[in-house]
């Protein structure tokens, strides 16, 4: 999304502060820089984001700006490098689980990824989230700084409040392949707060029926027909070119 930025501002908190689920594709187009694709934040203490980090590894956070806690994961020992390829990143939270290692789960291509907190802070029990909180949602970088911007593509990005669902929900391995292909029409739960963008181009308009449209907060969406089903093959920044000399 280069330095395009768009966000939505809810008029209220989330009904179920407990529980979200997160799925979007992205196919990344700059590599080795720090990369927020989500951000919602009320400039008042508490945030979520969810990023790429500047080592190429995944990660989110989501602090309540109190005492009562915060979630702050990496997805361990795993660099995302391919900008050939579309990952399918699923979050999931519910803190209303018993188990704590239960209570956070991040599914790439539909692999369940070993996380890592970073320090002590493990979703608590019954951690009412950020990310419900009815705060500003931005897409595509940090929207309070304007920087931190998303290098990539974006497609069929969900954010469903309320609802832990599994990674089957959003995509499936194909029989005769193997690979994680997407559902592009899963049927899931969106909450109030919810959204569903980047269906099949680059409208702003929620496709989620709850009429959560964005709005641009800088730069310019462009359309690519580039897609989870449909992958365009790209030069590997990672790969140096040689050049021929000229005398």
């Amino acid at each position: 999304m280069a330095n395009t930025i768009i966000k939505h501002d809810p008029s209220t908190a989330g009904s179920n502060r407990y529980k979200y689920t997160i799925s979007g594709w992205f196919k990344r187009t700059t590599l080795a820089e720090r990369q927020m694709f989500l951000r919602f934040d009320d400039e008042g203490g508490g945030y979520f984001f969810f990023e790429f980090k500047a080592d190429d590894t995944l990660g989110f956070n989501d602090y309540d700006g109190g005492s009562s806690g915060r979630c702050e994961y990496a997805v361990t020992s795993r660099k995302f490098r391919d900008p050939n390829a579309y990952y399918n990143i699923i979050l999931t939270v519910d803190s209303t689980q018993v188990s704590a290692s239960n209570r956070v789960k991040i599914w790439v291509n539909g692999e369940l990824q070993s996380l890592t907190s970073i320090g002590s802070e493990v979703c608590p029990s019954n951690y009412q989230t950020f990310a419900t909180s009815g705060a500003l949602q931005y897409v595509g970088g940090d929207g309070v700084f304007t920087t931190r911007y998303y290098g990539g593509v974006i497609s069929h990005l969900h954010f469903c409040e309320g609802y832990a669902y599994d990674e089957t929900d959003f995509g499936s391995t194909d029989s005769t392949t193997g690979e994680w292909k997407i559902n592009t029409s899963p049927s899931v739960n969106y909450g109030t707060n919810g959204f569903f963008l980047f269906k099949d181009d680059n409208s702003l308009t929620d496709r989620s029926g709850q009429n959560n449209n964005f709005s641009t907060h800088s730069g310019t969406l462009t359309k690519t027909e580039d897609n989870p089903s449909n992958v365009f093959c790209v030069l590997n920044p990672l790969q140096g070119i040689a050049h021929p000399s000229y005398t």
